[in-house]
């Protein structure tokens, strides 16, 4: 949990240049705003609104409001149709899949001069490979699993099998 709300933070911190540039003359102003588009439902959308409302209330330099799009489709859908209009949030929580498409239709910005190299030594790197288009990191994993393959070697040798298949 604590990883999450890191990530969340530098993510929201390595963002706050280019909202304020596009935003404000000077966080002076107010607080730099950040919207935050989520694929999330239920329980995991609670987790990261408790993340955000814990981040939003240890600083005052940025809000996050984080707007859940209701699932992977209807988070798809609205992103192609803010992309048309130019009206694009700051971060987008998609599936790692979209990532490269995404980046090649110019609707993800590049993070590597965003994220400093220390924070990206805690992924494996198969997880940033996938958000990794022509040598440009576009996203950072968030809520990723790795597929695996538990078998019960008792039961194989039961049924004559001395080892699971390697194909």
């Amino acid at each position: 949990m604590k990883k999450i709300t890191v990530i969340l933070v530098v993510l929201i911190m390595a963002m706050v240049p280019l909202m304020a540039t596009g935003q404000k003359d000077s966080l002076s102003d107010g607080p730099v705003e950040i919207e935050l588009w989520s694929l999330l439902k239920e329980a995991k959308a609670e987790v990261l609104d408790d993340q955000t409302a814990r981040f939003n209330e240890s600083q005052n330099d940025v809000v996050v409001t984080v707007i859940h799009q209701g699932g992977y489709n209807p988070l798809n859908e609205k992103i192609t149709a803010a992309a048309s209009a130019g009206n694009l949030p700051a971060i987008i929580m998609t599936d790692y899949l979209n990532v490269a498409f995404y980046a090649q239709q110019g609707i993800l910005s590049p993070l590597n001069d965003l994220i400093p190299q220390e924070v990206l030594k805690d992924y494996f790197p198969g997880l940033l490979t996938d958000l990794t288009v022509d040598g440009e990191l576009y996203g950072i994993p968030y809520s990723r699993s790795t597929q695996g393959l538990y078998v019960n070697k008792d039961l194989l040798a039961k049924a004559g099998i001395d080892a699971p298949p390697t194909t």
